[in-house]
């Protein structure tokens, strides 16, 4: 007994939720409520009327005419801004204001003519308004009485700006006169002729203008009636005829089809043929099941999610030979599209395509259409989703109800009752402000809004995204929550909207809440009235799990990356250990001759340089950060590293460097990295082999596109023969996971960028397909680098107490020995703790230090950071140098922020420890 009453229960609660969501659609229409908020798994989603109209007044914002509706006393109720535009007033201003107004007044009472007599077709007028400066516009309307049920009549009109017509009627005057002057003369008759000839010209391009004015009309009118069907009709069935009905006339189509996307068929999922026009039953049934593997339009759209255009299908390489192409012929069809259709959250539900038996290409108009049918069928399938999984359920349980038709009829009385109250208390609330305050309540993005750089609203979102109630958050400046390397961002995006003329969406910077964390957030805002005064609203999406998701992908890109060169890296490692192993013997061979030696000990040098070199390149590619700049001449690095990239491929480098080439400050290592990104880039764009060209010059770039200030720069040129980028890929190349690779992350180029863009320079690409690809890097210069390459390294002497702190004893010993063999007094420690000691001791008997050199990284000690912070406790005026092999280290970086004098990387040489120790104690 308790199931069965269970069961009646679950029957009322689905009843109910049908009869209330059909009702509610009704008084959408009828314009009974405004929106619908509906709970779903997701949370709760709110639908607008307005939504549904927005592509109808996209269509009518971007018509060349203007086009307003008014009432029945020419009380203007909507206008587009292109009929402000005549007016050269602000779109506000034309708003609720009378049309009479800006009628010349000689022309006024032919207007009202117009207005006061019944008419049911289009009425033409020709007539002068009058603009923001007085002077008269000359102007056709076009007006049309609008009839919609539950809805006033309104009026219609579309505004023709005829000036350019008058001027063109003044000019066909003045020459008409000139002719009854010159009839004589067969030169005035043959340039009236030709003026003659134009005036046609204008008028078939004002005939085609009205034209393309009706189609626009036409095709806004049918899908406004097909949208109102939608919301209407009860047979979802019967809406897919009318959908490819509407889609042929707006398309001007020969054949016409939609179909259903069926996931679970197949390893990637199948299309489905639902309804089709124009086709015969051989023509549709080799399409009646469509797999991404197919050659036409639909099987390349289901594979690449975009739209699918062949122009010519005779003309179209990728179907060529196939046996699509033949199936195409055998229907007659010259030219197709096939456009997906999405859910809200980008799952593939369909497609629909079009067909004419000529080529065809599709103009603007058309796409703007086809995207606006593609929602509408994309709806209508979901709605389809929708009936038939609440069919299936009505089925299920059909069979256990039918001894209680009696009770749910009672039941559905009932209901109906409710709903007709519910529809009462909705058009109560649609009143009151505390719909829209509910709605913004428990909306799933943090909704805020921002005056005079205060923030004056938070709602309950926001509290958890700030963590912080919504009292303190609206007591204190929005730019106080900002992440303080991102606050420049706040500050210039409103110079950033003056220049596009709208606000840069969707926008993302760091936020740090009130607990201390730092949140990753990404808002789209925009320009409202709050208190009688502008505002932003900011719906704010806290995306900081997605950016952690990124930077693990990235972290798995750079240790790939590691894979691909550590062979490479390997074998030139191997080779220097080689050379330094075999230098050593040498050397002990030829222990009593001086010179000998010195020359082995400088070819050991050399080959413990060069791989410091690699080991920086692995450190490069394992972690990012910040560069660690120093003085370079990138010469020699272009030449080892391109070569480097290059080998074991077929193509082979073509460097071409300037004599006298400028000095860059620069982290080598990361430079490398750019350089090889863009090698290998250039190896897979020429499978066959061929020449790398790379040029290195110094330059100053005078082109106001670079977003570069002026002064010197080098510019290094990679330029490969490849096969080119595809212009529409070009904008993207530099955005993080864009690839067109199979087995790509998108991350080698972006990661280049960003590179060249922390070094103060620029990174620009351009491309032809079939020519090849060329990379532009632009570096800041600071000297020629002929000044230094006569500048030969000193070793300095000097004088005062070193505290040197390493793990490594061997090289402890070894840098304790040099400074002391420089003159110096130095004592060794091998942990932060000892050394904290013996620097606390030194103090003490008033014999301090002088300097203090520590190692950055102690395992299972403490190392160079802390040791510091203890020193600096002790005596704020330390002197230390911070010394690391970890070359990205932030640390080595940004070393005076955590209180040291200057860094050193391991290893170093005897030239640079005794050059920086000189410049911080002389």
């Amino acid at each position: 007994m308790v199931k069965k009453m269970q069961l009646e229960h679950e029957i009322i609660s689905l009843r109910a939720r049908l009869e209330e969501a059909e009702g509610t659609l009704r008084a959408i229409h009828s314009g009974g409520v405004d929106a619908l908020v509906i709970s779903t798994e997701q949370g709760e989603q709110i639908f607008t009327l307005k939504g549904a109209d927005q592509p109808f007044r996209l269509l009518i914002e971007n018509m060349s005419e203007g086009a307003l509706t008014m009432t029945r006393e020419s009380i203007i109720l909507y206008a587009n801004r292109r009929f402000a535009q005549m007016l050269q007033k602000p779109l506000e201003k034309v708003l609720g204001s009378s049309l009479l107004d800006w009628i010349s007044p000689a022309d006024r009472e032919k207007l009202q003519t117009l207005l006061d007599k019944e008419h049911g077709r289009r009425r033409l007028a020709g007539l002068n308004l009058i603009d923001g400066d007085g002077g008269l516009v000359p102007a056709q309307l076009s007006l049309i009485n609008l009839q919609l049920d539950g809805v006033p009549e309104n009026i219609c009109v579309v505004v023709t700006d005829l000036t350019e017509h008058k001027c063109m009627e003044e000019i066909v005057h003045a020459e008409r006169i000139a002719r009854a002057k010159m009839e004589a003369s067969e030169r005035s008759r043959r340039t009236l002729l030709r003026l003659i000839e134009e005036q046609k010209r204008i008028e078939e391009a004002l005939r085609k203008s009205e034209q393309q004015l009706a189609r626009e009309l036409e095709t806004a009118e049918l899908l406004q009636e097909l949208s109102t069907q939608l919301i209407r009709a009860d047979n979802v069935e019967a809406l897919y005829d009318q959908l490819l009905a509407t889609m042929l006339k707006i398309m001007r189509s020969d054949f016409a089809t939609i179909q259903r996307f069926h996931p679970e068929r197949g390893t990637e999922g199948e299309l489905y043929l639902l309804r089709d026009y124009g086709f015969g039953e051989f023509d549709t049934g080799c399409w009646e099941w469509i797999t991404p593997h197919s050659r036409s339009s639909c099987g390349l759209a289901l594979k690449t999610r975009r739209r699918v255009v062949y122009a010519d299908v005779l003309q179209c390489d990728y179907i060529a030979g196939s046996d699509v192409l033949e199936q195409y012929r055998q229907a007659g069809i010259r030219a197709v599209q096939t456009t997906p259709l999405l859910s809200r959250s980008g799952a593939v539900l369909g497609m629909i395509s079009t067909h004419w038996r000529e080529p065809h290409e599709l103009t603007e108009g058309e796409i703007r259409s086809l995207d606006v049918l593609a929602r509408q069928a994309a709806d209508l399938i979901e709605r389809n989703f929708a009936e038939e999984a609440l069919q299936k359920a009505h089925d299920q349980l059909e069979h256990k109800v039918t001894e209680r038709t009696a009770q749910l009829t009672r039941t559905n009385e009932i209901l109906q009752q409710e709903i007709k109250e519910r529809k009462q208390a909705e058009r109560a609330l649609q009143e009151s402000e505390e719909l829209y305050r509910s709605l913004v309540e428990n909306a799933n993005e943090s909704i805020i809004v921002i005056k005079d750089g205060i923030i004056k609203f938070a709602n309950p979102m926001a509290e958890q995204v700030f963590s912080c109630s919504a009292d303190r958050i609206t007591s204190l400046p929005f730019l106080e929550f900002i992440h303080p390397d991102d606050r420049y961002l706040i500050l210039e995006r409103p110079k950033k909207r003056l220049i596009k003329g709208k606000p840069e969406n969707p926008f993302i910077y760091r936020l740090i809440a009130c607990d201390g964390n730092t949140r990753h957030i990404q808002e789209n805002s925009a320009k409202i009235e709050w208190g009688g005064s502008s505002a932003i609203l900011a719906l704010l999406t806290d995306i900081t799990e997605f950016k952690k998701m990124e930077e693990e992908m990235l972290k798995a890109d750079k240790l790939e990356a590691i894979g691909l060169l550590a062979g490479g890296i390997a074998h030139d490692f191997n080779n220097y250990l080689a050379t330094f192993l075999a230098n050593i013997s040498l050397a002990k061979l030829f222990k009593d001759d001086k010179a000998k030696i010195e020359e082995k000990l400088a070819n050991m040098e050399k080959a413990t340089l060069r791989a410091k070199d690699l080991s920086n390149q692995l450190f490069t590619f394992a972690r990012g950060g910040a560069p660690f700049k120093e003085k370079i001449s990138i010469k020699q690095l272009i030449m080892d590293d391109i070569k480097f990239a290059l080998s074991g491929s077929q193509v082979h480098p073509d460097i071409i460097i300037d004599a006298g080439l400028h000095m860059v400050y620069a982290d080598a290592g990361q430079l490398s990295q750019v350089l090889n990104n863009i090698a290998i880039n250039a190896v897979q764009a020429m499978p066959e082999g061929g020449a790398l060209q790379v040029r290195a010059e110094n330059t100053s770039p005078a082109d106001s596109s670079l977003p570069l200030p002026q002064g010197p720069y080098v510019k290094i040129t990679i330029r490969d023969g490849g096969t080119g980028i595809p212009a529409k890929y070009l904008p993207k190349i530099f955005d993080p996971f864009f690839t067109t690779k199979d087995k790509g992350r998108g991350l080698g180029l972006a990661t280049s960028y960003s590179i060249i863009k922390k070094h103060d320079g620029h990174l620009k690409v351009e491309s032809e397909m079939g020519v090849g690809t060329s990379f532009y890097i632009f570096l800041p210069a600071i000297s020629p680098a002929a000044t230094n390459s006569s500048v030969k390294d000193t070793v300095f002497q000097g004088k005062g107490k070193i505290l040197i702190m390493d793990d490594e004893e061997d090289l402890l010993t070894a840098t304790g020995e040099t400074l002391t063999t420089l003159g110096y007094d130095v004592t060794l420690s091998r942990n932060g703790g000892q050394a904290v000691e013996l620097f606390t001791r030194a103090l003490e008997q008033n014999q301090p230090f002088n300097l203090v050199i520590l190692d950055l990284t102690i395992p299972g000690g403490m190392g160079g950071k802390q040791t510091i912070k203890e020193m600096l406790k002790l005596d704020p005026g330390v002197k230390a140098i911070v010394a690391s092999g970890y070359s990205n280290d932030p640390i080595l970086v940004s070393f005076g922020d955590y209180g040291f004098k200057a860094a050193v990387k391991k290893p170093f040489t005897l030239e640079k420890l005794s050059e920086t120790i000189k410049n911080i104690l002389f």
